[in-house]
């Protein structure tokens, strides 16, 4: 698996960050999985805290928190908690 990089990996650059909670998440595929989903969305990144069970996703718009479930649902996890953070 290939990991996708965000356009923009300067975390200042984003206006607004979300931390979701994630159920199912095992693995180092599991957070690169989760990652590439976000990533590839358009001003858009994300960092999975796998210990954690959670990710940081960052955006330069805001983004509606069924939106944020919906990513995480299509790339197979279950989303939980969003929570806003910025």
């Amino acid at each position: 698996m290939k990991h996708i990089k965000p356009q923009n990996t300067n975390v200042n650059d984003y206006d607004h960050v979300y931390r979701m909670d994630i159920e199912g998440m095992h693995c180092k595929n599991c957070a690169m999985r989760i990652e590439n989903a976000f990533n590839e969305q358009p001003d858009c990144m994300a960092k999975v805290d796998l210990a954690g069970k959670f990710a940081r996703i960052y955006t330069k718009k805001p983004v509606e928190e069924v939106v944020l479930k919906q990513t995480a649902w299509h790339a197979g996890y279950e989303p939980k908690t969003v929570t806003v953070e910025k």
